[in-house]
C-alpha cells in the first residue's frame, strides 16, 4: 500500500531550498509502486511530477498541484561489466560503488548531485563525459503505465537535453557499461574530480550550473565579465565563487531567483549579444 502524504514543503526536496508544498506526495522503491502510483494518479484524476534528488530544480513558491513521485529505486547489480542502476541510487554513490567495482567510465560524474534517474533525464556531465556515454538500455514507465526498455539512442541525446525532458517518463532503471580499471587510477580520477569541484564550485544552497553553455564558451564566464559577481536580488545572489552558480542565502523565493536569472540574461544579452539559457528545471 502506497504511503501517499499531503501538503509536503518541497523546499525539504530541494538543493536551493525553495518551494511550496506540494498537493500529494509519494515515495516509491520499485517499478510496481512507482506503476501503483500512477495508476492512483489516473484515477483520481491528478497531474504528475515525477522527482528525483532534487538538485537541478526550482519549485513555485506556491508549490505544486496533483502528485509528487519521489524515485527511492535504488538497486545496483553487477554483471561483468554492465550494471543495472536504479533511478533513485545518487550518482557519487555510484562512482563509489564502480570504484570498490574497478570499474572505469564515470570517475567524472563523482560529485555530481543528483540521482541516476535526473541524470539521464538531463543528460548530466562533467569535465568531458557525459552519463549518455555509458548508457546501453533505460526502463521507463510509457504514457499507457506499461513498463518498456528503450535503446539508449531512442532516448536522442544532447547537450543536457533527452527525449524524457520534454515528454516526461516515469524512469525505473538503466543499464550501463564500464570497463575494467585499476583501482589505484581510479580513485586517482576521482580525487581529482573531487578536488576540483571544491576549488570551482560554491557549496549553500543552490542548484549547480543555472545556464547551459553557450557554444564556443561558458555561462560563468560571460557573467563573470559581465560584472555580476556578487549581485543579488532579495536573497537570491549571483555566487562570487563561481557566476553560474545562483545561491539563496537565506529565503530566497523563486521570484528572487527568476528576477536575477531574468537580470544575468539581459544584461549578458546586451553586452555580449547572447542568449543564455536556462539549465535548471523551472517547475
Amino acid at each position: 500500500m502506497l504511503a501517499i502524504k499531503q501538503n509536503i514543503p518541497l523546499a525539504l526536496y530541494s538543493s536551493f531550498h525553495i518551494g511550496g508544498p506540494a498537493e500529494f506526495f509519494v515515495e516509491v522503491k520499485n517499478a510496481a509502486e512507482a506503476v501503483e502510483a500512477l495508476d492512483y494518479a489516473a484515477t483520481n484524476k491528478l497531474t504528475t511530477f515525477f522527482l528525483g534528488g532534487g538538485t537541478n530544480i526550482l519549485f513555485p513558491d506556491h508549490g505544486l498541484s496533483g502528485l509528487t513521485i519521489r524515485s527511492n529505486i535504488n538497486h545496483i547489480e553487477r554483471n561483468d561489466t554492465q550494471l543495472k542502476v536504479g533511478s533513485g541510487v545518487y550518482t557519487t554513490t555510484l562512482a563509489q560503488f564502480c570504484l570498490e567495482q574497478s570499474l572505469s567510465g564515470i570517475e567524472a560524474l563523482f560529485g555530481l548531485p543528483g540521482t541516476i534517474g535526473g541524470a539521464i533525464r538531463g543528460n548530466a556531465g562533467s569535465l568531458g563525459t557525459e552519463i549518455k556515454d555509458v548508457l546501453q538500455e533505460v526502463t521507463i514507465i510509457d504514457n499507457k503505465n506499461q513498463i518498456v526498455t528503450l535503446p539508449a539512442a531512442d532516448l536522442e541525446f544532447s547537450y543536457r537535453e533527452s527525449t524524457i525532458k520534454h515528454h516526461p517518463r516515469f524512469v525505473i532503471e538503466c543499464t550501463m557499461t564500464l570497463t575494467l580499471g585499476d583501482p589505484t587510477e581510479i580513485k586517482t580520477k576521482m580525487d581529482g574530480t573531487k578536488k576540483w569541484r571544491k576549488e570551482k564550485q560554491p557549496g549553500g544552497f543552490t542548484a549547480g550550473s543555472f545556464f547551459k553553455n553557450p557554444p564556443g564558451t561558458s555561462a560563468g564566464h560571460l557573467i563573470d565579465q559581465a560584472g555580476l559577481k556578487g549581485f543579488s536580488i532579495g536573497d537570491a545572489q549571483v555566487s562570487l565563487k563561481h557566476a553560474n552558480f545562483l545561491t539563496n542565502t537565506g529565503k530566497a523565493t523563486k521570484k528572487d531567483v527568476m528576477m536575477l536569472a531574468a537580470h544575468i540574461k539581459q544584461v549578458v544579452l546586451e553586452k555580449f549579444g547572447i542568449h543564455l539559457i536556462e539549465e535548471v528545471n523551472i517547475v
